[in-house]
């Protein structure tokens, strides 16, 4: 009772604030006054309170981006009825600056997460699964979607391949991790093509730009642009990479402390982003490399949490008191024990040190991702922004336009059909494994967002297009979680086996 009461409080306040305003517009008097327009104040307020309310989808299983999507449309409808106000919301340039700075922490997030020795383990299966997902849905979004949609230019055509590109790794790990499969050998697979799907999107994305941006390109024009972002992400991780410990260790003589950490992080993903753009690339590839280049070893030179180093102290106690404990025991009482009694004890033993071990590689596993848990209060701050302005971004219209509905399902076949056949590099380990790797890359989610807002800012995404894309991504988003649950459920295997048997097929 007292939840709901606190959440009807907190709609009130933001709808009365709306009423009270009495100007759609910036308040004049306010600013001649030497006061500054304070609206944008509530219109953050008001976009964080509506991607709350469309993280209740994850009630029902479903990633908290689909919510803070469609919450974005149903902001929409007012628009659509004819109430004003937030169209002054989803025009205010500080909050698309929020909103890109919300897009440029989530690819320095998923930077973060990139392991390249990971990459390196299942490099040559995961690089060949990336590249028929990036190959053959570009190849049919190019060549089918003329078909689809009447009079749609070779350049929106380019965009739309390069948006079907992308996979949401995301939705695809959630679902394995619920069910216990996160360290199966397609998992691995499809996270580490996740990686190189993104790189290789993250190019084709800077050459299909370039394209709309300057009209016809020669051939060679494509080259440089391939070579400058290949380039980038080369020296991002062959020489800032080496550099990347020198520096910490720099910036470690001035202070240890968690603070000190985090602005050396943000400040890579910023610097980084900004050095993307001025070499004519997105920012979200200069963000993307810095998350690929920062390690936990780059940071060893800092504080860790206090409760991680706490756990550690404690840890180390523990195992340490069992061992001189059992070790005594033996010793005044080995007289007294038979072999088997002190076979036994070192056996009791030695399964309290190893469930000690499981807890001090959980925090590791903690400490290592302390760079990203830093991140975290600002994504949760910029990331819905972006995702909620994103579904406010869709004319509602052409929505219950027959002809983009139709299109939609089309488009969306072809991205279903575009990543399944992906799956064919594990024809040797057996028809479910096929599946699963292909169904496993198809949710486009964040990425291909991203990529259509790129495309509607510089004026190649049409509106219609748009729609196009939300669908197909919604759509992706919702059947990928039931449609490999029912295939990880049907096998029956937990983590060991089922990578033991893929492994014995391959």
């Amino acid at each position: 009772m007292k939840n709901r009461w606190f959440m009807i409080s907190i709609l009130a306040i933001v709808f009365l604030g709306i009423g009270g305003i009495p100007s759609y517009g910036v308040n004049t008097e306010a600013v001649s006054a030497g006061h500054g327009d304070y609206n944008f104040l509530l219109w953050i307020a008001i976009l964080l309170v509506i991607a709350a309310f469309g993280r209740l989808i994850e009630k029902i299983k479903q990633p908290s981006v689909l919510g803070e999507l469609v919450a974005g449309l149903l902001l929409g409808v007012p628009l659509f009825v004819g109430f004003t106000y937030f169209e002054n919301v989803k025009n205010s340039e500080f909050i698309k600056n929020v909103a890109e700075l919300g897009v440029v922490i989530l690819l320095f997030q998923t930077g973060l997460e990139s392991n390249i020795s990971e990459m390196q383990k299942n490099g040559v299966r995961a690089l060949a699964v990336a590249a028929i997902g990036v190959a053959a849905p570009f190849s049919l979004g190019y060549f089918v979607s003329p078909l689809l949609i009447p009079n749609l230019s070779s350049h929106t055509a380019l965009f739309l391949g390069a948006t079907l590109t992308a996979t949401s790794v995301g939705i695809t790990a959630r679902v394995f991790r619920d069910l216990g499969k996160l360290n199966t050998r397609e998992a691995k697979i499809i996270l580490g093509a996740a990686v190189f799907d993104d790189v290789i999107g993250l190019i084709i994305l800077s050459v299909v730009s370039a394209i709309a941006l300057n009209g016809s390109v020669e051939i060679s024009d494509v080259g440089f642009v391939i070579a400058k972002a290949v380039g980038f992400l080369l020296i991002a991780v062959f020489l800032l990479r080496p550099l990347t410990h020198h520096i910490s260790k720099m910036f470690s003589k001035i202070n240890t402390g968690i603070g000190m950490k985090f602005v050396l992080a943000m400040s890579f993903c910023l610097v980084l982003a900004y050095a993307a753009s001025l070499i004519g690339l997105a920012p979200i590839v200069g963000a993307f490399a810095a998350g690929i280049i920062l390690e936990p070893v780059h940071f060893k030179f800092f504080k860790e949490p206090e409760i991680i180093e706490e756990i550690k102290r404690a840890v180390q106690g523990a195992r340490t008191q069992i061992n001189q404990r059992v070790s005594e025991v033996i010793n005044r009482s080995s007289y007294n024990l038979g072999i088997t009694s002190i076979e036994g004890m070192r056996s009791i033993a030695s399964t309290a040190i190893n469930q000690i071990d499981r807890i001090s590689e959980s925090v590791n596993k903690h400490s290592d991702r302390h760079v990203a848990s830093l991140l975290e209060p600002i994504a949760y701050l910029t990331v819905p922004i972006f995702f909620v302005l994103t579904g406010m971004q869709v004319d509602l219209a052409t929505l219950g336009n027959a002809n983009v509905v139709v299109a939609a399902a089309g488009i969306t076949f072809i991205a279903f059909t575009g990543k399944i056949v992906s799956g064919l590099v594990m024809w040797r380990s057996g028809i479910k494994s096929v599946a699963v790797v292909g169904f496993g890359m198809i949710p486009r989610g964040e990425v291909g967002l991203i990529f259509a807002t790129i495309g509607k800012a510089i004026g190649v995404v049409s509106e219609e297009v748009f729609s196009i894309v939300i669908i197909m991504v919604m759509v992706s988003t919702l059947a990928t979680p039931v449609i490999l649950g029912f295939l990880l459920k049907d096998r029956g295997d937990n983590d060991h086996t089922l990578t033991q048997k893929t492994n014995e097929v391959m």
